[in-house]
């Protein structure tokens, strides 16, 4: 990386959350907390195509990681109530089918769930930057809170960690 790169990176996850009043902001500054004993809430979503605008959330998945172990017990999952248009990729692409979606989750119920569940924890999520603006949009539109979501990009650290395979590994797989 670049020293702007490097400058760029700091001062996007450094910045602070200004939550709405009535909600707490339930992520943890990674910055803040010391690897050993910090729970972890690896988060990942499916959207209705790949567009940073206009885009709505289907499905949220994510998992609790403690002491470098998955806590099963702690996983989450919810397909979103979706009645509108899909396009034909991104259905390939998540799997959902219309009927999935028609028998989906309230959107806001998910949100919650997923605020109350993700608690002192440090989010993190792979190409987490598209995630973390579906999440503000859908904060803002569908709780009324305002806030910028706070989740640790484990992409941008995998070239560091396995610099023989960066050229060629563009996905978590």
């Amino acid at each position: 990386m670049t020293t702007t790169r490097i400058r760029q990176f700091f001062q996007r996850y450094t910045k602070k959350v200004a939550p709405a009043s009535a909600i707490e902001v339930p992520w943890l500054d990674p910055w803040e907390q010391p690897l050993r004993g910090t729970r972890y809430f690896v988060l990942d979503l499916e959207s209705d195509g790949l567009q940073r605008k206009n885009n709505r959330i289907l499905s949220v998945g994510a998992i609790a990681v403690v002491e470098q172990k998955l806590c099963y017990s702690d996983a989450f999952y919810h397909v979103l109530h979706h009645t509108g248009d899909l396009q034909a990729d991104a259905m390939l692409i998540h799997g959902l089918s219309p009927m999935a979606l028609q028998q989906g989750d309230n959107t806001e119920a998910v949100l919650g769930a997923l605020c109350q569940q993700g608690q002192q924890s440090v989010w993190v999520g792979f190409h987490a930057g598209f995630d973390a603006l579906l999440l503000k949009q859908a904060f803002q539109t569908v709780l009324q809170w305002s806030c910028e979501p706070l989740i640790l990009n484990i992409a941008e650290y995998l070239p560091a960690l396995f610099p023989d395979h960066s050229d060629t590994q563009h996905s978590l797989d």
